[in-house]
């Protein structure tokens, strides 16, 4: 199973052709949307190597390191990401449309910057094979024609759709793509420049004047459909008209999951300004966050969920460095609600969570996958639902 033992962060895309519905089992009411502020990437901290850590709240850090140093934000730069269902009303086609958009970048001329994301397990109706299926993974695929060229003023825009950069992927039928982490490199470049995510103002060097915000949906989440010759069960094809490899049929990875009729949503928040708090704790100022589930299966009745979700965070208040990296925060537990009448809902803050030192300094919080856990590993990650 693609399941973790402990709780994390994602995206996800879903779509299903009418002749699968009935086997396709991923189906919430709504699923719609991703939108983000960008924020620049910084090189992740495995493991400390001794001296360096956060002042408040000590955890252990590394020395910041820019992953993208030649490409970065303005002293008043900006970006966004939204990812948002698009479909032909005259023909029934699904897709996907990709904008990002910056403003003010300090990078050289002509500078091609590509839009790139892991699709983990996408699952669909309508495959070669004539039953439903999941895919083989499609780790940090570059989405093509996703790209765009740094003008003389610092602006950029990236405006695609998937069936532009993954030829004829989709058709009518339904899809569940999870998009477990966006990011945007420059071209020939192996690390991304910039991803989603949170900053104070002023922020660090190199980082945007201004980035809030970050929401999505959830959908539901299928075992991972392993490479050629390691398949459990035979071989299909993705999607309707791309070939490709895929297993089938899907196989939940829970019977607690969303429903037809289901919905279920996420956001992250800065407080006025940034992520600067108040330092109150609860739900007021700092990073503040929300998941809410609705009309969950009967089988989750009683179950005790997580949500959580993958950071990493570079702050300015450091020992032993300027500005430092802490160890990455994989399936950071956000916080955990027991399911009651098919519903399960998180409100809180990061303060609440004894991590005074990133909402009351100059802090970088990158945002990756975003998760529902429960007892037995990941059952909902982020994503867009495109149905009938």
């Amino acid at each position: 199973m693609r399941n973790a033992k402990l709780f994390c962060f994602g995206v996800v895309i879903v779509l299903v052709s009418s002749a699968a519905v009935a086997q396709f089992l991923d189906a919430p009411k709504k699923a719609s949307k991703f939108q983000a502020t960008l924020v620049s990437a910084f090189t992740e901290c495995a493991a400390s190597p001794g001296g360096i850590s956060t002042t408040d709240n000590p955890g252990a850090a590394c020395a910041a390191v820019a992953a993208d140093p030649g490409c970065t934000f303005g002293p008043t730069g900006s970006g966004k990401l939204k990812v948002t269902e698009r479909s032909d009303s005259s023909t029934g086609i699904k897709d996907i449309f990709l904008v990002a958009r910056f403003r003010k970048l300090l990078c050289p001329e002509l500078t091609v910057l590509c839009l790139e994301a892991d699709m983990p397990g996408v699952t669909s109706s309508g495959c070669l094979s004539g039953a439903d299926c999941t895919w083989a993974d499609l780790e940090s695929y570059t989405l093509g024609v996703a790209c765009c060229v740094v003008q003389d003023n610092g602006s950029c825009t990236i405006s695609a759709t998937l069936n532009e950069t993954l030829p004829e992927a989709l058709s009518t039928a339904r899809y569940s793509i999870p998009l477990d982490r966006f990011s945007i490199r420059r071209h020939l470049e192996t690390v991304p420049a910039f991803v989603p995510g949170i900053a104070a103002t002023p922020g660090l060097a190199g980082g945007p004047k201004k980035a809030t915000n970050l929401k999505g949906w959830f959908v539901n989440v299928y075992d991972e459909c392993l490479p050629a010759g390691q398949n459990t069960t035979a071989p299909g094809l993705l999607g309707v008209l791309a070939p490709g490899e895929a297993c089938d049929p899907p196989v939940p990875a829970d019977s607690c999951r969303l429903t037809e009729d289901g919905r279920g949503k996420y956001s992250f928040k800065g407080g006025k300004g940034g992520v600067a708090g108040s330092g109150g704790g609860g739900n007021s100022g700092g990073l503040q966050y929300q998941m809410r589930l609705t009309k969950l299966d009967p089988a989750c009745e009683g179950q005790v969920l997580a949500f959580v979700a993958d950071f990493n965070m570079t702050t300015n208040d450091c020992v032993g460095a300027a500005t430092c990296t802490a160890e990455k925060l994989t399936d950071q537990l956000l916080g955990t609600c027991t399911v009651e009448n098919g519903k399960c809902s998180v409100k809180d803050n990061l303060e609440a969570f004894t991590m005074e030192t990133w909402i009351t300094t100059e802090t970088n919080f990158e945002i990756g996958r975003v998760s529902v856990l429960n007892a037995s590993g990941r059952i909902m990650t982020g994503g867009i639902y495109l149905g009938d």
